[in-house]
């Protein structure tokens, strides 16, 4: 590889946005996954509203921004 093939192709301006990119899709999954976990016990429990989803939603985005929190400030 040329070194104008090297300068074009910098992948370290890429790594912040690759962070973020990252922190998102973590997120995705937290709320995904608190989302079936919820499904699963309001379906065990067999109420009408759906409490367990309710909860355990923002409960897993809280302990994942808490864990980002922690993480983030590890790093300085």
């Amino acid at each position: 590889m040329t070194d104008e093939n090297k300068k074009r192709f910098d992948t370290s301006k890429l790594a912040p946005a690759a962070k973020y990119v990252g922190i998102g899709f973590e997120l995705f999954a937290t709320v995904l996954v608190g989302a079936i976990i919820g499904q699963w016990l309001d379906g065990k429990i067999a109420w009408e509203t759906p409490i367990f989803t309710a909860l355990l939603i923002p409960l897993f985005v809280i302990a994942y921004i808490y864990r980002l929190y922690r993480q983030l400030t590890k790093e300085k």
